[in-house]
């Protein structure tokens, strides 16, 4: 076995920079994932907005499309497995040729505890057992629309709405 001397310096480089940059400043490093900003924004500021740059406003574009990709293949695999499920019935295998394609196996059993049950027959256990939660925040990326396509749609229900009126 040998010593990589460039890899021992590169590592040693890298841990001092992260040790004079962020731990010996007092400053949280780069988040690397959703989690770490979880981690770092806890909670919201109420009523607190930033104004997002072009950069921003397109990467909320691009969101919205892979998400609506995501989606389009979410409903088209749950269509392929049904057609699958299918095929198999009450089988556990499928196979094409001698070799196994699929399986469809009921999980072990397990267990959970019937919380409301509990909670109706035991309340007093509840309170001695129950601990508050910090859940996450949730980002939720909405459609963008300019001024002047909200003045039409709000132009466009008006109208429609006297055009029912008018009907009625």
């Amino acid at each position: 076995m040998f010593r990589d001397k460039e890899l021992e310096e590169l590592i040693i480089s890298k841990a001092a920079s992260f040790w004079n940059d962020y731990v010996l400043a007092n400053t949280p490093p780069p988040a690397q994932c959703e989690a770490d900003y979880q981690h770092l924004f806890k909670k919201e500021v109420f009523g607190k907005a930033v104004e997002a740059d072009s950069a921003i406003c397109e990467l909320t574009r691009k969101l919205q499309v892979i998400n609506g990709e995501i989606k389009s293949k979410e409903i088209e695999v749950s269509q392929i497995k049904q057609t699958i499920m299918g095929q198999m019935g009450e089988a556990e295998l499928l196979t094409y040729q001698g070799q196994v394609l699929a399986t469809w196996k009921s999980p072990k059993q397990s267990y959970r505890l019937d919380g409301k049950r509990l909670e109706l027959e035991h309340p007093e256990l509840i309170e001695e057992y129950q601990v508050p939660i910090q859940n996450s925040r949730r980002l939720v990326i909405k459609d963008l629309m300019t001024k002047e396509l909200a003045k039409k749609e709000i132009a466009k229900t008006v109208s429609e709405d006297i055009n029912l009126g008018e009907r009625i």
